[in-house]
Parts: C-alpha cells; structure tokens; sequence
C-alpha cells in the first residue's frame, strides 16, 4: 500500500490550482507591464521611456513596413540621437473613429505608466461626413478618458493634425477643396481643444499637403503616406518630444 502524505498532498494541490489560475490571467488583453523611464541620477535626463501612440490607420502605417511608421520612426530617432530606450505600444486600427478608438482602448487593459502619449485621430470622422460639433464631442470624451487613467496621468501629451488625405493621388478623384475646408475645421477644434485640455498641439498637415501628386510621398494605395512622407512628420514632432521629456544635447 502506497501511503500519501496529506501536507504534501495539500500542497501540490495548490501548485496545480495556481499554474491555472496563472494560465487563465494571462489570457486578458493587457498591454505587458514594464517599469517606468530610467533616467541618470547625474542630470535627470531619461535613459528609458515608455510612449504609447494612438490613432488609426496613420499611427499604424498602413502600407509600410512596420518600422517606417512615425511612431516607430519617433522611437528609432530617440534612440539613435538620444541615446533613450523606447518601449513602444501602439494602440489604433485602420478606418476608426473618435468613438471607437475610446471603445478599443476600453477593451485594453493600460498595466504601465506612460511617458509619453501621442494622439492622431478624427480622420475617419471627417470620411464619415460627422458634423464638426459632433467631432468635438466626441474627442472631448476620448480626451477626458486619456487625462482619467491613472498610468497617463503623468506622461507627456502630444496631439499631431490630421493630414489632408485629399492632397494625395487617390484624393483627386474628389472633390479636393471641400477635404481641405473640413480637415481644416477639423483640425481647428484639435487645436482649440488642446488648448483648453493644456496639451501640446503638433500641425504636420502642412506637410502632408506639400507633395499631392507625388507618388514618392504615399504607398500603393494612393492614399496612405510613405515612410518618406512619415521622416518629414517625424522631423516637425521630434523636436517638441526633446524639449518634453527633457533630453537636451
């Protein structure tokens, strides 16, 4: 007769309940948890950060090769002239909205701190025919969301404009004016919201409207930016996110 032993029994019991129970947490959507920026002790400038991008189709890079989007760009920058450690989470999805990117970050549970945060959204809104009071209700309530997370509440913000995806080639089969009216007014409302929320407010459509028939400056579609036209955003944004997050030369 083989005699067990009911302490040990007990606690291999246990063993086998907590490997399960491990297993089924792991299975929520969480974004995985990493320390917040490391920085010198001698000059408190960061030596690691960590920055999450929002958006839609622009943040992803719809397109290009996963590394030649801005955010990514932005990183790689960092690091390579800075010298800073970026752990980079990307939070968007091609054609949403306002709405849906407050619903999709909702259903993704933020377990880190952020230090910096950017925001490219409304595009789709614009696409859809929203009116622009619509728009801003919307992006209010996305707004109080970001500033309402605990694990944003300490990280740098920076809203980037909507580009004017009718100065592309895919663009010209409509009505051009009419885009750039409504990405205007559009753009406006991110402004004067940025102001009220005391965010920092980046204007890259300038660029985006700079080369409309150059086939250089967007990928196959016609429609989405290159990774050439993504450097020259890259460019406008880098210098705020230095004065920033402190990373002086």
């Amino acid at each position: 007769m083989i005699t067990i032993n009911l302490r040990v029994l007990v606690v291999f019991l246990w063993g086998i309940f907590f490997i399960i129970l491990m297993g089924c947490q792991s299975k929520n959507n969480e974004i995985p948890y990493s320390e917040p920026a490391a920085t010198n002790p001698n000059n408190n400038i960061p030596t690691s950060i960590n920055y999450l991008a929002l958006g839609d189709s622009y943040t992803i890079g719809e397109g290009v090769e996963a590394n030649e989007s801005w955010p990514i760009q932005l990183s790689n920058i960092l690091f390579a002239e800075k010298n800073v450690t970026v752990s980079t989470d990307i939070i968007a999805q091609t054609g949403i909205t306002t709405n849906e990117l407050l619903v999709y970050l909702d259903n993704n549970t933020l377990t880190k701190k952020y230090d910096l945060v950017t925001i490219q959204i409304g595009v789709n809104n614009q696409v859809r025919g929203d009116s622009r009071a619509f728009f801003e209700a919307e992006l209010i309530l996305l707004l109080n969301y970001i500033k309402s997370q605990v694990l944003l509440q300490n990280a740098e913000i920076v809203v980037v404009s909507l580009p004017d995806w009718g100065a592309t080639p895919f663009g010209s089969n409509y009505d051009r004016s009419k885009i750039t009216q409504e990405i205007d007014a559009y753009n406006n409302t991110i402004s004067v919201l940025c102001g009220r929320f005391n965010l920092d407010f980046i204007d890259i459509t300038p660029i985006s409207r700079s080369h409309p028939n150059d086939p250089s400056f967007v990928t196959y579609d016609g429609l989405h930016p290159s990774a050439l036209m993504y450097t020259q955003w890259v460019e406008k944004i880098l210098p705020r996110v230095i004065q920033l997050l402190n990373l002086r030369d």
